[in-house]
């Protein structure tokens, strides 16, 4: 097993159980807390980050099978989701950051 390989599984298992966990605390989270006007982007972006990276495992997994090639259209079109999505959402600051 390539460090590639090993890394990319380990990051998607971890991602996943990350981003499960912040949709259940999220949820158990006082409303009065957050902006009411963001909180529709901030889940959306929650589960199109976990969508990436449970559809990244299943492509690993699927690899050799018929189900390989739909699995890496659906893949790709939610990571160039995500990249068009990130820009507009509050995570483009971590770009402004590395320019700065």
């Amino acid at each position: 097993m390539t460090p590639n390989i090993l890394f990319g599984v380990t990051d998607g298992v971890l991602l996943s159980f990350g981003c499960a966990a912040l949709l259940i605390l999220k949820h158990r989270a006082d409303k009065l807390l957050g902006s009411a006007e963001r909180l529709a982007a901030e889940y959306s972006f929650i589960w199109l980050l976990l969508l990436v990276a449970v559809t990244g495992l299943i492509l690993y997994w699927s690899s050799g099978t018929g189900v390989a090639s739909a699995a890496l259209v659906i893949h790709l079109a939610l990571v160039a989701t995500f990249f068009i999505y990130m820009p507009n959402s509050k995570m483009a600051q971590g770009f402004f950051r590395l320019a700065a």
